[in-house]
């Protein structure tokens, strides 16, 4: 595209309600756009420790290279130390859920592979189903039934098969059938592997280690990836595998073996949340009480609440918009979802709970999303 069509794009953004800005946070309003599930990225008395903890001296503020290069700090091997204590199995640090995404799936397709994905699966999965050298096909959003023709239709044709699907889905909250996911690897594992999302989940569900191992199906699972700028309240990701492909995947993940690694005060920093995990056990309770509590008054008027995650949906992107501006002067930050981030048709506001959040402005909430339904500008 040249200048004169990337300006009459963007003009069409504008008159269509779809074009988006960058707007830093509003420390008067309540942030509701967040993924800080339980409120770690602000908290001062955790900021704190860190700092007594670290007062000889900062670990650096660069990574100054690949992790095959000068990237692979002291930092890095302890992080990948507790999370593989933590998690109970090997596990290997990336710099971004998108860079694993996209990455792993790449490095682990040739042309024998099939590569299953929900419909709804993440934007990063579907690069890397971009990049896959196999063939690549989407299945109903949590339909089983569709998934097992798509199987029994191409599989024959191909050594390996990558199930794809997130654990909780960042833009309906609604699960993946997990339970019946694993039960179908185990009746194909000659074949079939397993690769779940849980960037939304992780450090929130099991006690932290994510909603695959609060059902236990850890071991089911051939590929669990977690993120650290979420509900941990730090930066980075990583994969939880078997030592076998933790090797393959250092050898061959590009993102990995391309990309400088994130500095190691960031790695510090993702440990030092990592090893208390069990502290905040009471804000994840917290957390699934607020959830409770919307689920209770709102689900009266249709609007299903099955996760920390709220979808509003308005069908068009100017009702998003107003929906968006209606939180506000209640108080609250929660930013319009818009097309190409979600169908057309399927606009919406999406509302993150998080644990500090007050009895008082959950009721302010739930008021100024039940005025905005009495208008009939919600969706059922």
């Amino acid at each position: 595209m040249n200048q004169a069509q990337i300006a009459a794009f963007l003009e069409r953004l504008k008159a269509e309600g779809c074009y988006r800005e960058r707007k830093r946070p509003e420390k008067a309003l309540m942030d509701l756009s967040s993924n800080d599930y339980l409120g770690l990225s602000f908290d001062a008395k955790l900021r704190q420790s860190f700092m007594e903890e670290r007062s000889d001296a900062l670990p650096a503020f660069s990574g100054t290279g690949s992790p095959l290069l000068s990237g692979f700090s002291a930092e890095t091997e302890l992080l990948e130390r507790e999370l593989t204590r933590f998690m109970g199995r090997p596990c290997l640090t990336l710099n971004s859920g998108f860079d694993t995404n996209a990455g792993v799936l790449e490095a682990l397709s040739d042309r024998d592979t099939l590569i299953l994905a929900d419909k709804l699966a993440h934007a990063s999965l579907i690069t890397g189903m971009q990049l896959a050298r196999g063939r690549c096909l989407r299945f109903a959003h949590n339909d089983m039934e569709h998934l097992k023709t798509l199987f029994n239709r191409y599989a024959p044709a191909f050594k390996t098969v990558i199930i794809v699907t997130e654990a909780l889905f960042s833009m309906d909250g609604d699960y993946a059938p997990l339970r019946e996911l694993a039960s179908f690897k185990r009746a194909h594992a000659d074949k079939v592997l397993l690769y779940v999302d849980e960037a939304h989940s992780f450090f929130i569900y099991g006690k932290g280690r994510g909603l695959c191992a609060q059902l236990g199906l850890l071991e089911d699972v051939d590929f669990m990836v977690g993120t650290f700028g979420k509900a941990l309240g730090g930066c980075g990701a990583f994969i939880s595998t078997s030592q076998l492909y933790l090797d393959y995947l250092i050898n061959m993940l590009r993102p990995y073996i391309f990309s400088t690694a994130l500095p190691p005060v960031v790695w510090a920093w993702d440990r030092h949340v990592l090893a208390r995990a069990e502290l905040f056990e009471e804000r994840r309770e917290r957390l699934f009480g607020l959830i409770e509590r919307c689920q209770r008054s709102l689900e009266p008027l249709r609007i299903p609440v099955r996760s920390p995650i709220l979808s509003l949906l308005t069908g068009s992107p100017l009702r998003a918009i107003a929906l968006s501006r209606s939180l506000r002067k209640a108080g609250f930050v929660a930013r319009p979802i818009r097309y190409p981030t979600v169908p057309k048709g399927r606009e919406r506001v999406r509302v993150t709970l998080n644990a500090t959040l007050s009895d008082e402005d959950i009721a302010r909430l739930i008021q100024a999303i039940r005025a905005f339904n009495d208008e009939g500008r919600l969706c059922a």
